[in-house]
């Protein structure tokens, strides 16, 4: 899908600058040794939909780098689904 294809049919619903466009799902690189969520703190919850500040920390040969993320959870047949990954610089 082009880049202008996903804008089309999801900036209605979710902020597609901050999808993290041409990243690896959720860390932004590849994961090359020590992947650790060192921050996971609810922000809000309404109606079965749940807010997280989530830091993902990447230790690869003592190089350690940290991913801010705002993901929202759905709660769906009683399953946690992800609705929206923000990815901050």
């Amino acid at each position: 899908m082009r880049i202008e294809e996903f804008e089309e049919k999801w900036s209605v619903i979710y902020d597609t600058k901050l999808a993290g466009i041409g990243e690896s799902f959720l860390i932004g690189q590849q994961d090359w040794e020590e992947i650790t969520v060192t921050k996971c703190k609810l922000v809000s919850s309404k109606n079965d939909k749940y807010l997280f500040d989530v830091e993902i920390t990447d230790n690869m040969e003592g190089n350690i780098s940290h991913h801010k993320r705002e993901i929202k959870i759905v709660m769906l047949n009683n399953e946690a689904l992800i609705d929206d990954v923000k990815a901050y610089k």
